[in-house]
């Protein structure tokens, strides 16, 4: 690989994250939990170990923050020199610098000069109380003369910022980047230096919100992107793939005329920075620095120390990190025995992961996982059987930690997390004699958690529904007589662009009716009218964009009617 500049890295990269949910001084900026959840969904992105894995310290947060636009500035230079006089104390400094904002966007003066909307911002004085995208670049472009500079605009009419960038960049022929015409003179080279943009729509088209408020179009479907990445790239996606992964995620989607997401790179004097590999790809397998291959005669070793089977090794660990796995998985083993608890034989040899650093060993009624220097987790009975019959061994979920009785004495469950490829990947299954091993994931159990309904247990796994792109479950409240089960059943559904909404009693029973999902997803929880007595739960069908209201009063039963 040929380059003028290092790789990027967690640990070298600077991220600062602007915007605002609400606009005290602007009423004609609507306020909404759309931008506080795609800014709270961004930073936890940037934060988690398996998403981008930013230190914390070189994160700068100032969504909502009451800040004027010097303020603002002032305090983005302060953190860009006093992160780069730590990291020179130490031998490093910083190579990119990654800026995020997400809420309003407009423009201002008889030259439509383009500024992002803050907090204190007032309607009659944008240009003076709003973030002047000149002011911006030209920070940017003073205290990160030495950074790869990434800018991801989630706005109305993003796009418009390119001209203040384009500005500085006199020496270069400047072009808007489309994608089937990228200029990559050289795929393999990493330019030192530079600025590209990521922008959720172009300098004439509004970006929009999620129909249910939950987010932003652009945002979700920029951590779609991320979450998922894509398996037939390399280990780092560029802002290019990012790119196209959210324009794919949005044209899949029923929702028509959705804004389309650009990218720029204005100065390509040290070469396209667009191209760089930067974000982390979870459909990617990541593999560790240390690789020594188990010699036949360290395996030969352990098969006369243990009733566990050769190794099989699928990737690598040190000898000293297998050692410790296996002494764990060992001691586990025997302490469930000593509790009255038998596993039966191995079925399985040692199996190695080394993307995730874990090491586990399948037995007749269940499953021992080991996750290096953390903690060693068994999962057993039907639980374990669930597992296997989801197929998530050979998926890369394992859990994280031990089978435990749930708050009613009876039931018991098992959370669950993958690596590699299905590192975004976070679910549970429970088990109840009354209904058997069910597993919950994703936003439905997100969702669940959030409602704190323990007392209802899965009666289903998530199922895809009729279009490809909804997610269900079903579940059960154990307690309740068995006889109301039919209108005491609830369940939760979850589609791309109204997110997971609850649907339980009367009303649920009688949506089934018209065709459940086909009728039209639940866009809200069942809510009640003002009136304390009845109940409603709103509707949307994607397929002609008709809004629904089913209705449930005692006295009148589930009445349907067209929302306004």
């Amino acid at each position: 690989m040929t380059t003028d500049g290092p790789l990027p890295s967690p640990q070298t990269t600077l991220a600062v994250i602007l915007g605002a949910s609400e606009w005290p001084f602007a009423p004609d900026f609507p306020a909404s939990a759309a931008f506080e959840n795609a800014a709270k969904s961004w930073r936890k992105y940037l934060l988690d170990l398996l998403g981008f894995g930013l230190p914390p310290e070189n994160l700068l947060d100032l969504f909502n923050s009451n800040a004027s636009p010097l303020e603002i500035d002032e305090e983005i230079s302060a953190f860009i020199e006093k992160c780069s006089t730590a990291m020179k104390a130490v031998g490093s400094t910083p190579r990119d610098i990654l800026l995020y904002f997400v809420g309003h966007g407009g423009f201002v003066g008889r030259d439509s000069d383009f500024y992002l909307a803050l907090r204190c911002t007032r309607i009659e004085r944008p240009r003076t109380s709003g973030v002047q995208i000149e002011a911006l670049a030209d920070t940017l472009s003073e205290k990160g003369r030495h950074l790869r500079r990434f800018i991801i605009l989630d706005c109305c009419f993003a796009a418009a910022a390119f001209r203040a960038f384009e500005a500085r960049t006199s020496t270069v022929a400047i072009s808007k980047t489309v994608h089937a015409f990228e200029a990559k003179e050289d795929v393999n080279h990493i330019p030192s230096k530079g600025v590209a943009l990521l922008c959720s729509s172009d300098q004439k088209t509004t970006s929009l919100l999620l129909p249910d408020g939950s987010s932003t179009m652009f945002s979700k479907s920029l951590m779609h992107a991320l979450s998922v990445g894509n398996p037939h790239q390399k280990n780092l996606l560029s802002l290019y793939d990012i790119k196209d992964l959210a324009q794919g995620f949005l044209d899949r989607t029923s929702i028509k005329n959705t804004p389309q997401p650009v990218v720029f790179s204005p100065d390509r004097s040290r070469g396209d920075i667009a191209t760089v590999p930067l974000f982390p790809n979870p459909a990617t397998n990541f593999i560790g620095n240390e690789e020594v291959e188990m010699t036949h005669a360290f395996q030969k070793q352990w098969q006369s120390q243990s009733p566990l089977h050769a190794l099989q090794v699928k990737e690598f660990f040190t000898q000293k990190d297998i050692t410790s796995s296996l002494s764990n998985i060992k001691e586990k083993y025997v302490s469930l025995l000593s509790t009255g608890t038998d596993l039966g034989e191995a079925k399985s040899d040692p199996i190695i992961i080394s993307p995730g650093n874990i090491i586990y060993v399948r037995y007749e009624f269940g499953v021992i996982v080991d996750h290096r220097q953390k903690s060693t987790y068994v999962t057993r009975g039907p639980i374990y059987q669930k597992w296997l019959q989801l197929g998530w061994d050979s998926k890369e979920i394992f859990p994280v930690d031990d089978d435990h009785i749930n708050s009613d004495g009876i039931g018991v469950f098992n959370h669950f997390r993958g690596i590699g490829a299905n590192a975004h990947f976070q679910g549970s299954i429970y088990w109840h004699p009354t209904v058997g091993a069910y597993s919950i994931q994703g936003a439905i159990r997100e969702k669940w958690l959030l409602l704190d309904w323990e007392g209802y247990y899965p009666t289903t796994d998530e199922k895809i529904c009729f279009d490809g792109f909804g997610r269900y479950n079903d579940f059960r409240n154990i307690d309740l007589d068995p006889t109301f089960y039919e209108h005491n059943d609830l369940s939760l559904y979850h589609h791309p662009m109204t997110g997971v909404c609850e649907i339980h009693g009367a009303i649920r029973a009688f949506w089934k009716t018209l065709g459940a999902e086909q009728y039209g997803y639940p866009i809200t929880d069942e809510m009640v009218y003002s009136d304390g007595i009845g109940h409603f739960s709103k509707f949307y069908r994607h397929t002609d964009n008709l809004e629904t209201i089913l209705s449930w009063y005692p006295s009148t039963g589930v009445k349907e009617e067209i929302a306004e």
